[in-house]
């Protein structure tokens, strides 16, 4: 009888087993990529995946793509939370003919970019990339740390979401997009009522059609800072706030705007900018406020040695 109850109850385990077996590619809070990777591999750390797009459908919302050492790793498309992370190693994206990363994710999500090199040259010289970084989806926060920008044709990060978004980008380059001046190396456009808070801090713009554009056909509110910071070389603005509809905030502070054909351009009645303890030198012309635009100053700021002109602030306040 025991040998007969024993049988059974092995038999009854083994059925069990078979109508509730353990997931077999369960996401990891973790993954990792290489250079000599195969996104075959369950992109753990001794068996890491190629790309990152062949590391994000196994990595839990939330978690974290690390670079594992040098390599050139993809364009990728972000639809949840995720970090992807290469800093202490050389991590590359190669975006010939379309966009870096395209960040279209569920309401709400936190998508964090750290150390990549983002590079849109389509080889023979010819530069075929769009944008390194665009933000397409509903609500959300973006944080761009310690990234290269460089060689796209439309925009280095193109932000045009379709709900309230905040953004951080930080010790940040973004070079060499576009030559017209609808091709700034960052767009803040926004549509419908959405609000972007947007914080550019320690951050290089050189040598794209603009450096920063803020604006758009919404209602919404954009309230933007920038912050040690250089804007240089642009073929037309340094930074260009541009209002149909939405109140647009710009604070500007401790940043030097220099070589661009314009330095600082307002336009628009709900066109807010504000300067305090920056300096407008050796552009074309410094400053330009138009269709009732405005261009706040602090005594605290220089505005010489622009070529053409420096142009004036529509109002000077006294430092605090």
């Amino acid at each position: 009888m025991n040998k007969t109850a024993l049988a059974l109850t092995l038999v009854a385990t083994a059925f069990l087993t078979f109508l509730d077996p353990a997931p077999a590619h369960a996401q990891a809070t973790r993954t990792w990529v290489s250079g000599v990777g195969d996104d075959v591999n369950p992109c753990s750390r001794t068996a890491p995946c190629k790309t990152f797009a062949g590391a994000i459908s196994k990595t839990a919302v939330n978690g974290e793509i690390n670079c594992l050492d040098p390599g050139g790793f993809g364009a990728l498309t972000i639809t949840k939370s995720i970090t992807v992370d290469c800093e202490g190693t050389y991590g590359s994206t190669l975006a010939a003919g379309g966009n870096g990363f395209i960040i279209n994710a569920t309401a709400g999500s936190r998508v964090r970019l750290r150390g990549i090199s983002i590079n849109g040259s389509g080889g023979s010289g010819g530069i075929t990339g769009t944008n390194g970084i665009r933000w397409v989806g509903p609500t959300g926060v973006l944080h761009v740390e310690n990234v290269k920008i460089f060689n796209f044709t439309t925009t280095g990060i193109d932000l045009q979401p379709s709900g309230n978004l905040e953004v951080f980008v930080s010790n940040t380059d973004i070079s060499d997009v576009g030559t017209l001046n609808t091709h700034p190396g960052i767009n803040i456009k926004p549509v419908g009522t959405t609000q972007v808070i947007a914080a550019i801090t320690h951050t290089r713009l050189h040598n794209n059609g603009v450096g920063i554009i803020i604006g758009g056909a919404g209602t919404g509110m954009i309230n933007t800072l920038v912050r040690d910071s250089v804007i240089s070389g642009n073929a037309f603005e340094g930074l260009a706030s541009t209002s149909t509809a939405a109140l647009l905030v710009v604070s500007i502070d401790q940043t030097a705007i220099y070589g661009n054909t314009t330095g600082v351009r307002s336009s628009g009645t709900d066109s807010n900018v504000r300067l305090a303890n920056s300096i407008v030198w050796g552009n074309a012309t410094g400053l330009t406020a138009v269709s009732n635009g405005k261009i706040i100053s602090f005594s605290s700021n220089v505005f010489n040695g622009n070529f053409v002109a420096d142009g004036a602030p529509t109002l000077t306040l006294p430092s605090q």
